[in-house]
């Protein structure tokens, strides 16, 4: 099937390295600023004022320093083979092709279709995580911890991309996943 002809396609999109994300928030970020008060524009120069600089505490996806046997052996091979830790991106990108293979391994189709479909009755997928992941039928949102990260003191990182201590998975081990996500009436998205 060729999809760019058949008006009836489902397109399945698939936001791998995370780029999209992180360029809507960053955009996003910046103009609610602006919105806030217009003169912020001339802080931005400061913002980007690099790695250095860096301090306090920060939300994170994913961190290569996880203490998770999964997480621990992709860093193992991706440091081996490019010499450095994977970052968010590597991890989004391993993760995102991992549940995809898994998705037409148990559904033994590649029609975007049937892969929503399956997607929508929330199986659970291995993201390197202490909790396995699923998707939310309703916005198509991976539910999945994040972790609360503090900037290490540099006279106690191991390398220069030992940057983090992982403060907390954020919810914690017995709250849901769904706690860090906004509900289905504070949530714009409409798929379907």
């Amino acid at each position: 099937m060729d999809a760019r002809s058949d008006r009836n396609a489902i397109p399945l999109a698939v936001d791998l390295d995370g780029t999209l994300i992180a360029t809507d928030l960053l955009w996003e970020g910046l103009f609610l600023l602006l919105k806030k008060n217009p003169l912020y524009l001339f802080l931005v120069p400061f913002w980007a004022a690099g790695l250095e600089n860096l301090s306090g505490h920060w939300q994170s996806l994913w961190y290569h320093g996880i203490n998770v046997a999964s997480a621990q052996a992709f860093t193992k091979r991706f440091s081996e083979k490019f010499a450095g830790p994977p970052d968010n991106q590597a991890w989004g990108d391993y993760v995102g092709i991992k549940i995809v293979a898994q998705s037409i391994a148990e559904t033994k189709s590649t029609d975007a279709a049937t892969l929503i479909q399956f997607l929508e009755r929330g199986p659970s997928f291995e993201i390197l995580k202490e909790r396995k992941g699923s998707f939310r039928a309703w916005d198509h949102q991976l539910l999945q911890e994040m972790y609360v990260v503090k900037v290490k003191d540099k006279a106690h990182a191991k390398d220069k991309w030992d940057i983090f201590d992982i403060v907390r998975a954020v919810p914690g081990p017995k709250e849901s996943l769904e706690m860090i996500q906004p509900t289905q009436s504070e949530n714009p998205c409409k798929m379907g």
